[in-house]
């Protein structure tokens, strides 16, 4: 079974479970994150923006909230808390 989801409904009771190909969810993180946005006339500006940082077993990710993510599989009867 699966499920797509905007990156910003993810939270600890999707760890464990696979995000489309990106890996195996083990962090998860919501924020505002810092970074340099190109201008149509080429100057770069600092901005901040909303953020969705997660950590699977293949690596890093920082997402828009808004970014659809698939999620599949269900977690083992030993994952629950």
């Amino acid at each position: 079974m699966s499920v797509t989801i905007e990156a910003r409904r993810l939270n600890g009771t999707d760890l464990g479970r696979t995000l489309g190909n990106l890996g195996v969810l083990e962090q998860v993180t919501h924020g505002t994150m810092k970074g340099e946005i190109r201008e149509d006339n080429g100057d770069l500006t600092l901005t901040e923006f909303k953020a969705v940082q997660i950590k699977t077993n293949t690596g890093q990710y920082a997402l828009t909230p808004s970014t659809k993510i698939t999620i599949t599989g269900k977690r083992s009867s030993t994952e629950k808390q």
